[in-house]
């Protein structure tokens, strides 16, 4: 699995002994940008990239496990958000402040429970397309509690 910015090291160090997808894998986990204009580097990188993420993958009740927990900490962190805007709205710094951490603390959280693949696009297969969709179904269900929620006390009030 060669590719140009291998070949090109190859012919700068004919000694490594490394396989091409070890400094594929190297190259492409120190890639600060520079390497970017290798597209076909690029593109293997990105391949063996979700290879290895697919391998460690959990399995699709868990991948609707993580979706859930994901839209929890999405939905606080858009109610901390909220509070951070009202707290601006009215000139409270203080409370502004606290509300954008607790936000960027979410945001982390939620990004612990990071989907498997990252869009709808990069599933080639039918079980890739399923496994997106359980994490997609997973974290839509907090947004659903929290819209049934509010329309049981609209209709009762």
């Amino acid at each position: 699995m060669s590719n140009s910015l291998v070949a090109e090291y190859r012919a700068q160090n004919p000694s490594d002994t490394r396989s091409d997808q070890e400094l594929t894998w190297l190259f492409g986990q120190n890639n600060d940008g520079r390497f970017d204009g290798y597209s076909d580097f690029v593109e293997q990188y990105k391949a063996l990239e979700k290879e290895r993420r697919l391998a460690l993958a959990p399995s699709l009740t868990e991948e609707f496990a993580r979706g859930i927990a994901r839209g929890i900490d999405s939905l606080q962190g858009t109610i901390y958000g909220a509070g951070a805007l009202a707290s601006d709205a009215v000139g409270l710094e203080t409370p502004k402040n606290y509300f954008l951490e607790k936000a960027k603390q979410q945001d982390a959280e939620a990004a612990e429970n990071a989907p498997t693949l990252h869009g709808f696009e990069e599933a080639d297969t039918l079980g890739e397309k399923v496994r997106y969709s359980a994490g997609g179904a997973g974290e839509i269900v907090p947004s659903l509690g929290e819209a049934v929620v509010t329309g049981l006390v609209g209709a009762a009030a």
